[in-house]
């Protein structure tokens, strides 16, 4: 791909972003001495949820502005960052609850994310935090959040009948708890995407290979490095990259681990589920904004035509206003990335029933009240 050519299609909040991180394409004049308007500016970086890593290049950012724009934009990222350090103390919370009541977890994006990738807690945008356990277990887990205060973001599992809530775990992969004094909310997922054929590994596989961290004495657990990048490239391409703030953890990897991935092992896991495209995608994104290198493992597939078109899509997606994604527009996404149609329709067939089954959620919705 054309470098200077794509750079062309960016908005001019977007150049200034990654020229602010230090990315700018050399044959191109400084975006920083030309005009700026502060108000674009910041919907660009609340739309990408980027606010949190403008904090470290608002020394730079100081020079080029005045100072009541500096002020302004300023007191927004303090805002962004300190609300994240706040999750940072509700992660250590449910860590400890989750071990407590004997839980195995592991805990993905979010915080912890940010501690990794870039040594500190706030640097990444995140509204909520992400837990995966076992399915068996959620409704165990609700009741431990409802007696410190969460409640559920949509139904109460824990009091439906039985065979709802195999009909709902069927068709969902995550519940959502509020607690709406401090206005955070956790997700528990016992499965990373609605469809387990797009990741390599199960929940069950997945919580027996883990990394621990340390925070605040407390013992938490993520993914090990190699399956945390086939995460977020995979997680990444099915929202073909709508917020920018996912390609920046991309590229936080790749930085953070250069000379250290196993691309072969990444390669060969992803192919497995035939998301192999996804990791390609998420490399050559970076490459394309960042100037980050290609491996030499990856080089090979610059003619792959479905990955030039998800490369394009996925531009145009971080270009153009976010759309939140919807499950038809996901098979669109995964039958470029997988390539073939029958690997689609194994994991994603059963998902068209779904929109059968809707009015039964709808009207258990109604009738049923929500946990108070």
């Amino acid at each position: 791909m054309n470098r200077i050519n794509f750079f062309e299609s960016c908005s001019e909040e977007l150049k200034l972003f990654i020229e602010l991180l230090g990315c700018k394409d050399e044959q191109r004049e400084s975006l920083l001495n030309a005009s700026f308007d502060r108000d674009k500016f910041i919907e660009f970086l609340t739309r990408h949820q980027v606010l949190n890593h403008m904090s470290i290049v608002m020394p730079e950012f100081r020079l080029r502005v005045s100072d009541d724009d500096y002020r302004i934009v300023l007191r927004l990222v303090e805002g962004a960052v300190y609300r994240q350090l706040q999750m940072t103390h509700t992660l250590v919370e449910v860590s400890k609850l989750l071990r407590a009541n004997e839980v195995h977890n592991l805990m993905f994006k979010g915080p912890l994310l940010s501690y990794e990738l870039y040594g500190v807690f706030g640097l990444k945008s995140s509204i909520d935090l992400d837990f995966l356990i076992k399915k068996e277990d959620l409704i165990n887990v609700e009741k431990a959040l409802l007696e410190i205060g969460y409640v559920p973001a949509g139904l109460s599992y824990s009091k439906m009948p039985k065979v709802v809530w195999r009909l709902f775990s069927a068709f969902n992969y995550h519940a959502g708890y509020i607690n709406h004094d401090k206005q955070h909310e956790v997700e528990m997922h016992w499965k990373f995407f609605a469809s387990e054929s797009i990741f390599p590994n199960t929940t069950n596989e997945q919580l027996t290979s883990l990394r621990a961290f340390s925070i605040a004495g407390e013992q938490v657990y993520t993914l090990p490095k190699e399956e945390l990048f086939i995460y977020l490239s995979v997680h990444g391409s099915i929202h073909l990259w709508g917020r920018f703030k996912w390609l920046l953890d991309v590229r936080g990897f790749l930085l953070k681990y250069e000379g250290d991935i196993d691309w072969e092992y990444i390669l060969q896991a992803s192919n497995k589920v035939n998301m192999k495209r996804a990791v390609l995608l998420s490399v050559y994104l970076c490459n394309a904004f960042f100037k980050t290198p290609i491996p030499n493992e990856l080089e090979g597939y610059k003619g792959d035509k479905n990955l030039l078109k998800l490369i394009q899509m996925s531009i145009d997606s971080i270009n153009g206003p976010f759309k939140s994604g919807s499950r038809l527009r996901y098979i669109r996404v995964i039958t470029l990335v997988k390539g073939r149609l029958k690997d689609v329709f194994k994991g994603y067939l059963f998902l068209f029933f779904y929109y059968l089954s809707r009015p039964l959620f709808f009207t258990y919705n109604k009738l049923f009240s929500r946990a108070e």
